[in-house]
């Protein structure tokens, strides 16, 4: 295999892999970076950009200041479970090198640095909901995970930055030229994200339990037979797939019959998905599979409205 070839397909595998071992001290940082949730971050800002109608300008820097803080938020994780992630035989970056402080603290200064920057463009409730997710990102880490079923609620409340930053804006400074109509809509879709992100985030504590028992955690598996939390990913994923049928059937752009189509064309895919990544037997593999459901969310609001 050529020099190159061997870059890309190391290049690829570091980028899919969650959990998986790397040999280098830059693999590991941008292994637990978690880059693969990029792009999810930026089709959900450009597609709640498009519900609050937002420009594309102020959907960039708020997507690309979320990925930022979210790679910060899941590089100061890994350094403080440094000792479950390995009692759950997991290889990732933490500060073991005079390189790996340089690394972190460059980090922590683009993320600083972007946000201040991108202040000076965007309105005053914007910067404050950066600053918010900053400060949030870095407490669930800190206080919340390591408190019952808090850590879940925080982490799945965290990935809706983007909606509710240009919500918020919306409301408090937009509020003459917002379309009240795209109120609801936005609303159903963020309740959509947060209860298929908690059901995703309750999953992850099933395959975490050997570490989060070192780390003195007391998690929703370690509580409830695996028929009740089935039961519960059950309630939550179904009330997830129905209302994006229903908001999307009739709240959306096109006739009743399209809406309906295009809704319960979506409802369907996600709920395939959701099944393929519930049975799945790896971490890593319910993690690729419920990635791409969070693309599958956003796509449909562009379709539909």
């Amino acid at each position: 295999m050529s020099f190159v070839k061997r870059l890309i397909v190391r290049g690829m595998y570091t980028f899919n892999t969650v959990d998986a071992p790397a040999s280098t001290t830059l693999q590991r940082f941008f292994m637990s970076a978690r880059l693969g949730l990029w792009p999810a971050i930026m089709v959900s800002s450009f597609a709640f950009a498009h519900l609050t109608q937002h420009n594309w300008q102020t959907a960039t820097l708020i997507g690309g200041n979320l990925c930022l803080v979210a790679s910060l938020a899941f590089l100061f994780n890994d350094i403080r479970d440094a000792d479950i992630d390995a009692a759950n035989n997991i290889s990732r970056w933490s500060v073991r090198s005079p390189i790996d402080r340089h690394l972190f603290r460059t980090t922590v200064g683009v993320v600083f640095a972007s946000a201040i920057a991108s202040s000076f463009y965007l309105s005053a409730t914007a910067a404050v909901g950066l600053a918010a997710a900053i400060c949030v990102g870095l407490a669930y880490s800190i206080v919340c995970k390591r408190i019952f079923l808090l850590g879940n609620v925080v982490a799945a409340a965290l990935s809706l930055s983007p909606g509710l930053i240009m919500l918020s804006n919306s409301l408090i400074i937009n509020r003459a030229d917002f379309d009240a109509t795209s109120l609801l809509p936005a609303a159903a879709f963020s309740t959509v994200a947060f209860l298929l992100l908690l059901s995703r985030e309750i999953k992850f504590d099933e395959f975490d339990i050997a570490g989060d028992r070192l780390g003195g955690r007391t998690t929703l598996p370690m509580k409830l037979s695996t028929r009740s939390l089935n039961n519960i990913h059950a309630l939550l994923v179904v009330a997830s797939v129905v209302l994006i049928a229903a908001i999307v059937g009739c709240a959306g752009r096109y006739s009743m019959v399209v809406n309906l189509i295009i809704g319960l064309l979506t409802a369907t895919t996600a709920a395939a998905l959701l099944h393929a990544a519930y049975i799945s037997p790896s971490k890593e593999a319910f993690y690729k599979k419920t990635r791409i459901v969070m693309l599958v969310v956003p796509v449909s609001i562009f379709l539909s409205f």
